[in-house]
């Protein structure tokens, strides 16, 4: 592998340094300034909070290069299978995103000591009932994925 292959990894690595940095400093500070001197009670877990919240913006970086990686940089692709790898990916950096943020919630409760079964059951049965509710508005986002892969429209259209 040459540097330019590695060249797309520097933006992430950027990030992963400012991260690291920021938890630093935040580690320094919270003890030194006696206003917030209490919250030396709470460092710990305050510092783990950011921690994992960082650690979620790194995760997001490195998979949406992986995935531009392992989708875009195929040698034979034609025009339309460009465009549709280009319709898709964004839905899936999405999904990716929501998902990488609501484990790291979840991790966060757990950090904080509440646990979040009785949160996710509750939601759960909300989002059965929304669900039913809501019928017309799911078999029209189902209407919508069936025309992103089935190419009736693609990026650039």
């Amino acid at each position: 592998m040459c540097s330019s292959d590695l060249r797309h990894l520097v933006p992430g690595l950027k990030k992963a340094l400012e991260y690291i940095l920021y938890v630093a400093i935040a580690t320094l500070i919270i003890q030194d300034i006696d206003s917030i001197a209490w919250i030396t009670n709470y460092s710990g877990q305050i510092i783990q909070i950011i921690g994992l919240y960082f650690l979620c913006g790194v995760f997001i970086e490195f998979t949406d290069i992986i995935l531009e990686d392992l989708v875009l940089k195929t040698d034979h692709l034609t025009d339309l299978q460009r465009q549709r790898r280009l319709t898709v990916i964004p839905l899936f950096k999405n999904i990716l995103k929501y998902l990488t943020y609501f484990v790291g919630g979840i991790l966060v409760l757990n950090l904080v000591g509440i646990s979040p079964t009785p949160i996710l059951a509750a939601s759960g049965i909300i989002s059965l009932a929304v669900g039913f509710g809501a019928q017309n508005l799911i078999n029209d986002i189902v209407c919508g994925f069936f025309i992103l892969f089935e190419n009736y429209y693609l990026v650039g259209d």
